[in-house]
């Protein structure tokens, strides 16, 4: 099995140099033309791929969350999160560095107990399955069951874990049920659904301000377009939405932010996570692609008003894999989670399929182009009702894409068999420039990431077997570095590799 981070060998721009002499010096430069087409060969030869880390493998040891199966926040470096279980049986909130340092358990939630006039419930709420957000130091998140009506709750925590408030109890019929699908913050007011509730028990959009205060029903869902699942998506004056299928057909919903004017703008056949929204443009997904399932789901984009424009991705068919035990395929089935759009790229993840049949991660552009697998979740083994592997698997969350890297949950699998928080690099392959001889040196430039490694290597001869490290390696303090190589041979071949 491939290790969980790879070193990237890329000779990206090979250089070869001669040592420049007055007579030399412009015959030196003209073949640099010549070596553009050799170097392009290489580069198209040569597999890059990204590099993918584990952060965390949940379960490490008691009182540790367990099954991590909403979206992560970044907020200045650091990656905040919940367990749906763990902790004290209810679930987590977490914290940890962008860089998997510094994990710390935030809040524990306590252990439900049966109540015979409402479920199961206790003071604070129990199994946080939506989003939280993040400002100002403080963390907000929503909890399914739970309560003193075991009907969910909504929460404020410290980003250090020091204070913990309860904003709200769920009373079932009057104001909601079951908030699935965590908070959405315009200003200094939180939207958010409850899958259940109301006056009709069919769901409702809610607001609140951070402080707590000015708790507002804002739309009673009915069995028209019943039961939103996931977070809500504000776009202007505009909310989006997805509701859960439960009952039948889903369905991506429009409303304003006063809560009037709900509208349907798409039926699917299953589960799909929250659109990505773009000024114009929703980007979704769909689970099974087709009635008869011809295909394991798919990516489309629609206007705002629901007016369908593509179909940017249909999955390829899952097949038997009797060696394993597991369908597979080449890209990934199911997609559920939502997408995430980054500039003109989306970003997501399926629960099935790929190589092992564990899931994938991919990348695409709007237009359909590029479509990229970035990691295929590794083979797993069972023991009991546990499964564990390297990496995670059953990705069930929407992603997050901060800076050059893309971060994610996998709901189990791992070294423990309850879920991790990985990465996934991005940086762009180090791409060095033309050097300029001066002297008896070379002097080089190139973009860089800024905390990236870098390491510049020689070869005097291409046959050689092994490259000679050109100084030691290089901290990027600026986005464009430079670098000085004394030229001590008549001459050689460079690269550059990047270590994350």
């Amino acid at each position: 099995m491939e290790p969980l981070a790879r070193t990237r060998h890329m000779p990206i721009k090979l250089f070869l140099f001669e040592k420049p002499t007055k007579s030399s010096r412009a015959r030196t430069l003209l073949t640099l033309p010549h070596l553009c087409i050799a170097v392009s060969f290489l580069f198209s030869a040569t597999a890059l791929g990204q590099t993918f880390s584990v952060l965390k493998h949940f379960g490490e040891s008691a009182g540790d969350g367990e099954n991590p199966t909403t979206e992560l926040v970044y907020a200045d470096g650091v990656l905040y999160g919940t367990t749906e279980y763990g902790g004290n049986g209810s679930g987590t909130v977490f914290r940890m560095n962008a860089d998997g340092s510094n994990y710390q358990v935030l809040k524990r939630f306590d252990a439900i107990a049966a109540n015979p006039t409402y479920y199961w419930t206790n003071s604070e709420g129990a199994y946080p399955e939506g989003g939280l957000v993040v400002t100002n130091g403080f963390i907000y998140g929503t909890t399914s069951d739970g309560g003193a009506t075991g009907s969910g709750t909504i929460f404020k925590l410290s980003t250090n874990g020091g204070s913990f408030q309860l904003l709200k109890t769920f009373l079932d019929l009057p104001d909601g049920e079951r908030p699935l699908g965590g908070l959405t913050l315009s200003g200094n007011t939180l939207f958010g659904t409850t899958t259940y509730g109301g006056s009709n028990d069919d769901g409702t959009v809610f607001t609140l301000n951070t402080d707590g205060s000015n708790f507002k029903i804002i739309r009673h869902f009915t069995d028209s377009i019943p039961n939103p699942k996931d977070h809500l998506v504000i776009a202007g004056t505009n909310l989006f939405g997805i509701t859960s299928g439960e009952y039948g057909s889903a369905c991506f919903f429009r409303l304003n932010t006063n809560g009037t004017g709900l509208i349907s703008l798409h039926s699917i056949f299953e589960e799909a996570g929250a659109p990505a929204v773009s000024n114009t443009n929703l980007y979704c997904t769909h689970s099974i692609a087709s009635t008869n399932g011809a295909a394991e789901g798919m990516i489309f984009s629609m206007d705002m008003n629901g007016n369908p424009l593509a179909v940017i991705r249909s999955f390829a068919s899952l097949v038997f894999d009797p060696t394993i035990g597991k369908s597979t395929n080449s890209d990934g089935g199911y997609p559920q989670g939502g997408l995430v759009l980054s500039g003109s790229k989306l970003f997501g993840d399926t629960q099935e399929g790929g190589t092992f049949g564990y899931g994938t991660i991919f990348s695409v552009n709007t237009d359909g182009t590029g479509f990229t697998v970035l990691r295929h979740f590794g083979l797993a083994s069972q023991s009991g009702s546990i499964q564990t592997n390297a990496d995670g698997l059953l990705p069930m969350a929407r992603l997050v894409v901060a800076g050059n890297a893309v971060y994610g949950t996998a709901s189990q699998g791992g070294i423990h068999g309850q879920g991790t928080v990985f990465k996934i690099d991005l940086a762009p392959a180090p791409s060095l420039q033309y050097p300029v001889f001066s002297g008896s040196q070379f002097n080089f430039e190139w973009p860089a990431i800024i905390g990236g490694k870098y390491k510049i290597q020689i070869k005097t001869n291409l046959s050689q077997t092994d490259w000679v490290d050109f100084g030691p390696v290089i901290t990027a303090s600026n986005s464009l570095m430079k670098s000085q190589c004394p030229v001590s041979s008549d001459q050689g071949f460079f690269r550059m590799i990047y270590q994350p």
